[in-house]
């Protein structure tokens, strides 16, 4: 059977490698370029950018269960699991709302607080151990709106569209 030559267009099966470099099969492919650049560019998207804050904000308040009474020196209460809970499915809605947190951190008051900022303005999302939620919106001079929330998801997804709508005016 005579052999064909592949149709003009054909292109040979490519793959993603995580790591492109010495060493790796794909470093002599003449795609080596185009496919560091691909890769480089796919871990530049907000996406994967926001994906990654989200993870390690789930992995933040998991390791939270291992603080001990006092963990502030001024006797605060730990987060309970209640409160990391309550910041998980928190965390859900803001990842569905594409509003990755600033930072996360346990609260004096008891539970844990989510940061989330845009230039100059702030705003907290306060779950305490008792299972109550707090939200405070300000500026470093300036609160300017505290309110509680009740537990339901539907105040919590009103709570982050007013947070949105603070940040990005």
């Amino acid at each position: 059977m005579p052999m064909t030559a592949p149709p003009v267009d054909y292109r040979p099966a490519v793959a993603l490698y995580h790591h492109l470099g010495p060493g790796n099969e794909s470093i002599t492919s003449p795609y080596t370029a185009m496919l560091e650049n691909t890769y480089a560019e796919i871990c530049r998207s907000n996406f994967w950018t926001w994906k990654k804050q989200f993870e390690a904000a789930q992995r933040d308040v998991a390791s939270l269960s291992a603080l001990q009474q006092g963990w502030d020196t001024y006797d605060a209460e730990p987060p309970n699991e209640l409160a990391r809970r309550t910041t998980k499915d928190i965390l859900k809605i803001l990842e569905q709302e594409a509003m990755p947190p600033s930072r996360l951190l346990p609260s004096r008051e008891g539970g844990i607080t989510i940061s989330l900022a845009e230039g100059p303005r702030r705003a907290e999302i306060e779950a305490y151990n008792s299972g109550e939620i707090a939200v405070a919106i300000y500026t470093p001079t300036d609160v300017l709106k505290v309110w509680e929330l009740g537990s339901e998801s539907a105040r919590v997804r009103e709570a982050i569209a007013s947070i949105r709508v603070y940040l990005t005016t």
